[in-house]
């Protein structure tokens, strides 16, 4: 009796902690496995902000699309170095709707996977 309990009372956090995650607003920053480089909305998803969070000598960039230019990816540069940001240009008509970070390294980049705006 006493094991049902338990795994009915721990099936309830488990499903009361997943709502809760459910609930809550989208983190709009992603990031790259090793953290090297995050991406985030900016000015009401007007534009994207590109975040080099790592001091180990490779430029980052944000990859983003906006509504307008749906099957066009553009790109956001920052090579400014360790703890910098970069800002895209804004937009609010023409916002954008997804973004992703990305690290420049010598062999291949690493990404990390697409925000969408919620």
């Amino acid at each position: 009796m006493k094991r049902k309990v338990l795994a009915v009372l721990g099936g309830a956090a488990l499903a009361v902690g997943t709502i809760s995650m459910v609930a809550a607003p989208a983190a709009a920053k992603v990031c790259t496995d090793e953290m090297s480089a995050c991406t985030l909305f900016y000015d009401g998803y007007g534009g994207v902000t590109i975040q080099d969070t790592a001091c180990d000598s490779t430029g980052v960039y944000g990859e983003y699309r906006r509504t307008q230019q749906s099957g066009t990816t553009q790109t956001v540069n920052n090579y400014q170095g360790c703890n910098t940001s970069v800002n895209s240009g804004s937009d609010k008509v023409n916002y954008v709707y997804k973004h992703r970070a990305a690290a420049n390294y010598t062999g291949p980049d690493s990404y990390s996977g697409w925000e969408w705006k919620p």
